[in-house]
């Protein structure tokens, strides 16, 4: 194995590697409470595993687990770890190894076992083979997840062994945040191997993603002398948790370097520079202060990874700067970064200002940022670059709309978008026909060029499972038939024309063709929130009468005008003439 990238200089911080092959049984005690972590904090590690994956970052931290190792030795084991603190974060790894496996198991059994009989199971136990025992109201998803990894026949055979379910006293539900979490990470390694072309191939790739994020992954594991005193530890680490952020740090280098000034002196540094530069972020009860310091950071040094942020921003600050010439270093992007999500900056020219708005509304990837940072702030220093500005914009948001229409992952983004500023300006020129050159180079093989084919199929047959993509090409296309921009406080909702519950419908619709056109394109109309509930599963011709006069959106009226029916023959015919304004709103 590589040599353990560490972010402590602690002698006990370790891999999650070395942690889940070690030899031991890890036990989640009674005071705790169960497993809580919901999908956003799943998806949250999920982007911390892309992001190491991307290359963003080398090496995660998993912060530290406290536990006590107990004197009752199993026959076989070397020790059974009891966890004080640490039980969301190790069972969630172990949820992904999981995953992993089932995954894994599909395109290559042989491949999985080894994974299975090394991380997940304990062939010497006897109350239960599973290496984590998680609480007793956990353990019956557990179960079912392990029924789910060993039901194949081939793979269970191959591994010569019974699993041992949790006892039968424990809940064997299959719901709960367990089993979310397992059934995420499952969709996200796939989603990962799809392209590969053979089994073999998605095999290869699933075991250097395992081996890459459990290797860059670490944490510190602290062993305390007394199991009597768990209960008042885990109390004292998760009622009182506060952590310091970036910006923070920052703010504290920023004075540490004024330790020679007075009181009011700091003080005036603080009220007249630091203060406005921090509230200009400050919208409402958020502040988008944290997230602007790496794309910030970025644009300065290409090869910086997150974890890094802080040290590479302060390392940059000369010696011989003020506290008030560091400040204005730091708001060189600022409006440039508060435009880009979605606040309004007056300097920007009108037209401008809409492109802008469109990739917010958008939600296109965070990996552009740095690069759309800089494109506003050439415009700040030469006014005369706004109508090329205007058309690199254009040219990224048809290639980003694109890729997520066609539900393309952005891996591989990153990678491309932060290195453009600086190899376009130092050679050809920052210009839109240059940009788009430079994505398409064949050096970018992650990062996939939807061409105009591919494009219409994904109109047409393309389930938009993104709700901020779909919400945003129904009110371009009904903004392109009204000549009206949308207004940001429009009250609308999405209508699927075919209903979710197809009771009705069984006569137009087959149950496979309900499920291949419910979430296409020509199945959405936009609809204001009052009218989404009247409709329900009301048949074509009801929810017709009831919306043809009263819709709001042109578009949607426009859509009950044409349509006297709709069956599948129909919606291709919509998809058809979708796919052909997509391709000439979107083009190159």
């Amino acid at each position: 194995m590589a040599e353990l990238l560490r972010v402590t200089h602690a002698n006990n911080e370790t891999s999650l590697e070395q942690f889940f092959n070690s030899n031991n049984i890890y036990e989640i005690p009674l005071y705790q409470r169960r497993y809580k972590w919901d999908a956003p904090k799943i998806r949250q590690v999920i982007k911390d595993f892309d992001e190491i994956l991307d290359g963003e970052k080398d090496v995660h931290f998993f912060g530290a687990i406290i536990y006590y190792v107990g004197l009752e030795k199993i026959p076989g084991k070397t020790d059974s770890y009891e966890l004080i603190d640490g039980q969301q974060r190790i069972t969630t790894i172990f949820l992904f190894i999981c995953a992993f496996v089932y995954v894994l198991r599909k395109y290559s059994p042989e491949e999985a076992q080894p994974y299975f009989l090394v991380s997940l199971i304990d062939l010497t136990a006897k109350k239960s083979n599973s290496r984590l025992i998680p609480g007793k109201e956990d353990r019956g998803q557990l179960n079912w997840i392990f029924n789910q990894i060993v039901k194949s026949s081939e793979f269970k055979d191959s591994l010569k062994f019974d699993y041992l379910a949790f006892p039968s006293e424990s809940d064997s539900k299959e719901s709960g945040k367990l089993k979310t979490c397992y059934s995420i990470f499952k969709n996200y390694l796939e989603r990962k191997v799809e392209e590969c072309p053979s089994k073999q191939a998605k095999a290869e790739k699933l075991m250097q993603i395992h081996k890459n994020l459990l290797q860059a992954c670490t944490m510190v594991s602290i062993n305390i002398q007394q199991k009597e005193n768990g209960p008042m530890i885990f109390d004292a680490l998760n009622s009182r948790q506060e952590t310091i952020t970036v910006g923070e740090l920052i703010k504290n280098a920023l004075f540490a370097r004024n330790r020679n000034l007075s009181i009011s002196e700091m003080q005036q540094i603080h009220d007249t520079d630091w203060l406005p530069f921090v509230n200009k972020f400050k919208f409402g009860k958020t502040s988008l202060l944290e997230k602007y310091l790496f794309p910030y950071g970025l644009i300065r040094d290409i090869y910086l990874k997150k974890n890094n942020t802080y040290k590479s921003i302060t390392s940059r600050w000369e010696k011989n700067k003020t506290a008030q010439e560091i400040v204005e270093e730091l708001t060189e992007y600022q409006e440039a970064y508060i435009a880009i999500n979605g606040e309004k900056v007056e300097r920007y020219p009108k037209k401008l200002q809409e492109c802008i708005t469109r990739i917010y509304r958008a939600s296109l990837p965070a990996s552009c940022h740095p690069f759309f940072m800089q494109v506003l702030r050439r415009v700040e220093k030469e006014p005369n670059f706004e109508r090329e500005a205007i058309n690199i914009f254009n040219s990224i948001e048809t290639f980003l709309v694109r890729r997520a229409i066609c539900n393309e992952e952005p891996t591989g983004l990153h990678a491309v978008f932060k290195k453009m500023w600086s190899d376009l300006d130092k050679s050809v020129g920052i210009t839109s026909t240059n940009v788009i050159n430079y994505i398409k180079d064949p050096k970018h093989k992650t990062v996939a060029f939807i061409n105009d084919e591919d494009f219409s199929r994904g109109i047409r047959e393309t389930p938009l499972c993104s709700k901020n993509i779909c919400n945003f090409i129904l009110l371009e296309y009904d903004k392109d038939l009204s000549g009206t921009e949308v207004q940001e406080d429009d009250n609308f909702t999405i209508e699927h024309v075919l209903p979710r519950n197809n009771s009705n419908w069984t006569d137009k619709f087959s149950t496979d063709e309900h499920a291949k056109y419910i979430d296409v394109f020509a199945n959405l109309v936009l609809l204001t929130g009052r009218s989404n509930s009247s409709g329900g599963n009301k048949t074509f011709l009801e929810k017709k009468k009831l919306f043809m006069s009263k819709a709001k959106w042109i578009s949607t009226r426009k859509f009950f005008e044409d349509f006297d029916d709709w069956n599948p023959e129909n919606l291709r015919e919509r998809s058809r003439q979708l796919a052909e304004w997509a391709l000439n709103r979107w083009k190159y």
